[in-house]
């Protein structure tokens, strides 16, 4: 069972929550007043888990990467808004 919880900030930014069954999983998406994703996030037991990924408005990815425990782990990119890679980044826990 997944629920939804879709927030506005006062800048008129839309969030969305989404819990994930009973698992404590929990994903977080922002998006840009146009619409368009700005950045998903996962969470697990509140502690940043699993895949991020930003956007650039124009819908090409600006950073992509993982967290563990609120650890930046493994192959983190970073592209230009033309979706050109710039940056290739490791981290370990």
């Amino acid at each position: 069972m997944s629920n939804k919880l879709t927030k506005y900030r006062s800048n008129g930014i839309k969030v969305i929550k989404f819990n994930i069954g009973n698992n404590n999983y929990d994903k977080t998406m922002v998006f840009y007043k146009s619409g368009t994703p700005k950045q998903e996030k996962n969470y697990k037991n509140g502690d940043l888990n699993g895949n991020l990924i930003s956007y650039w408005e124009n819908g090409k990815v600006h950073t992509r990467g993982k967290y563990e425990e609120n650890h930046r782990v493994g192959t983190w990119e970073t592209y230009d808004k033309k979706g050109k890679l710039l940056l290739t980044e490791e981290f370990s826990k």
